[in-house]
């Protein structure tokens, strides 16, 4: 429960800024398109109104487009002055205010997914979230088994974290990826990439951190079979061969 309100507080810290922010941005553009209305109303071109509530709302002061010569335009001036530039005083603040915010996320370790990450202990590695990832990941989370997706792919990985699964991004074929998901603590690892070459590389370097892991590898060629054997896995799957032979996936 305890962890379940640090997400939440760290969600509210990230999210009040962006509200504010976003509550901002539509007033500046309330502001903008009222002003450039009312100087149109007044006879001026679209684009001079525009341009002149531009520089007012930016406070730039390159002078006036036309002139302010009636007591209309200096009331629409000034109100515009007063609230597009405080519009954007505001504005300023609350993106201070978001980078502040993701920054103190990243410096306190508020991540949640990284978090829980780190207190896997007996958990499975998949690396890879295509075909045969998907359906494994599927079957793990149905047994109630804990596992987290190592996927260099962005689209991937927001696939994953929508389904509600525990995901890191990384190339996999690197150490530091594989150390980042607890290989050092995992009971399996599942590299199903479609790739031999990254696969052998991953089993080599996955049997390297943790001797005793258990290591499913998959092969596209049939010649890839002794080779991941031999790199430290205890089983190949071999799908494409499997399928051809008529044998189950």
């Amino acid at each position: 429960m305890a962890q379940d309100r640090t997400g939440s507080d760290a969600a509210s810290l990230f999210a009040s800024p962006a509200r504010l922010l976003v509550g901002t941005l539509i007033f500046v553009a309330i502001v903008f398109v009222a002003a450039v209305s009312a100087y149109v109303a007044a006879g001026w071109p679209i684009a001079d109104a525009a341009y002149m509530v531009t520089l007012t709302i930016f406070s730039v002061g390159y002078g006036e487009v036309r002139p302010i010569a009636t007591p209309y335009l200096r009331v629409v001036t000034i109100a515009t002055m007063v609230l597009g530039c405080t519009g954007m005083i505001v504005l300023t603040g609350a993106l201070v205010q978001m980078f502040a915010a993701i920054q103190l996320r990243r410096l306190l370790g508020l991540d949640r997914m990284q978090t829980l990450i780190e207190r896997l202990n007996g958990h499975v590695v998949i690396c890879g979230f295509g075909r045969i990832g998907v359906q494994l990941a599927k079957e793990l989370h149905a047994a109630g088994t804990p596992f987290v997706i190592l996927e260099r792919d962005g689209g991937k990985i927001a696939e994953a974290q929508t389904l509600g699964y525990l995901c890191h991004r990384g190339e996999a074929t690197e150490e530091s990826a594989l150390r980042a998901v607890r290989i050092d603590r995992a009971k399996i690892l599942a590299t199903v990439l479609p790739d031999d070459a990254a696969n052998v590389f991953i089993t080599l370097s996955a049997r390297n951190i943790n001797p005793d892991l258990e290591i499913i590898a998959r092969g596209e060629a049939p010649t890839t079979e002794s080779k991941l054997l031999h790199a430290g896995a205890d089983k190949v799957v071999l799908p494409t061969h499997s399928a051809r032979s008529g044998s189950p996936r």
